[in-house]
């Protein structure tokens, strides 16, 4: 199966489930899913109306509002194979659901933050207001958020510590700066900014409305909010890939990330570790208009000659219809050698995660599975 097919299964059943608020379901029932996901601005309206916040479409972001959609509903495909959700924690099992759904439209949200095209900001801009990187609380309706990275049932979803994240915007800072094929896209870390701004923007929301009904946000939600706040601060973050980048990571005392230091993405991580593969996976972003202005492709179209074939504990993804679009027909060599990198970066997911990857029957194919215990 195609895998824009495969992702419309499960977009033509998000009308039987409970996870999303009347707006959402208003704009699912009033657009098909390839209309969707070719649609900036419609994709940006179900961002909008699941995080109840408003976004616009800026230069930094176009097209990164399709790939937050499309990142979601695959994760959504996806968990059903390798069944990540199905741990002892309770408070999972109740809510994983709703965790993943925040934790995927969250993830790219600092695309949609000002704060990304500042390289000169400081962490403790971002957290002034309300603190994401903390475990201790004074307002009443925050209670709930006491003591959370240390507790049992919450420890799955904090695969990095506080001081590692904010260890990690100082080095993203200092990274920005000096890398001048990025002069046009983010700043700083996309994950930790949009998940520090996304925090403080809903306690913020809460507190409004405590002062104008008088009425406190259940624990649960802030705890949803918090958890999948803290993935998105967490999936942009990764091992040192060599010696050099490892001076880098020393000189920011990231001694844990080092290019010898163990995988921090487990399979006991389960958000982090479906976000970690679903946005590997997901190619959409590398061919869309923004990254190639004078020969793009639709949402649509790069997803309709990828295929996937998803069996018991493994998937197989397969780009060879995809490299022969690329080569024979568009006849582009630099889309050709964006789709080998792709393919690559995939069949590396084992360096860094939980995830057993290598590439299949011919180098276009990638079979990925757990890594055994």
């Amino acid at each position: 199966m195609n895998l824009h097919d495969y992702i419309e299964q499960v977009y033509n059943n998000l009308i039987h489930t409970s996870d999303l608020n009347e707006s959402s379901y208003d704009i699912i029932k009033s657009i098909s899913f390839e209309k969707l996901i070719n649609d900036d601005n419609q994709c940006l309206q179900l961002i909008s109306s699941i995080l109840e916040i408003p976004l616009r479409t800026v230069s930094i972001n176009h097209y990164r509002a399709s790939h937050i959609i499309v990142t979601w509903l695959l994760g959504l495909g996806f968990e059903n194979v390798f069944k990540l959700e199905k741990t002892n924690n309770i408070f999972d099992k109740l809510y994983y659901k709703r965790l993943w759904l925040q934790s995927a439209i969250l993830h790219d949200y600092g695309y949609f933050c000002n704060e990304i095209n500042n390289p000169n900001l400081p962490l403790e801009e971002l957290i002034k207001d309300y603190n994401l990187l903390t475990d201790t609380y004074e307002e009443p309706y925050l209670s709930g958020l006491q003591n959370m990275s240390t507790l049992p049932e919450f420890r799955c979803y904090f695969s990095y510590g506080y001081d590692e994240i904010a260890a990690y915007y100082n080095y993203s800072q200092e990274y920005h700066k000096h890398a001048q094929s990025k002069i046009d896209s983010e700043r700083s870390d996309h994950g930790i900014v949009g998940a520090c701004i996304a925090f403080s923007k809903f306690c913020i929301n809460v507190q409004t409305s405590i002062e104008k009904y008088g009425t406190y946000t259940s624990n649960t939600l802030t705890c949803i909010q918090k958890i999948s706040c803290i993935v998105a601060a967490s999936h942009n973050i990764f091992k040192s890939n060599d010696k050099e980048q490892d001076k880098m990571y020393r000189k920011f005392g990231l001694n844990s990330l080092l290019s010898t230091s163990p995988t921090r993405v487990k399979k006991e991580n389960n958000l982090l570790s479906l976000l970690s593969l679903v946005d590997t996976i997901e190619c959409t972003k590398r061919f869309s208009r923004k990254a190639n202005p004078s020969e793009y492709l639709i949402q649509s179209t790069t997803l309709k000659y990828i295929d996937v074939d998803p069996r018991k504990e493994e998937i197989i993804i397969n780009f060879e219809r995809l490299d022969e679009y690329l080569t024979k027909i568009r006849k582009s060599k630099k889309m050709s050698d964006k789709l080998e990198n792709h393919i690559n970066a995939v069949a590396k997911l084992n360096t860094w995660t939980d995830f057993n990857s290598c590439l299949g029957d011919n180098d276009k194919e990638v079979r990925i599975k757990l890594k055994n215990d």
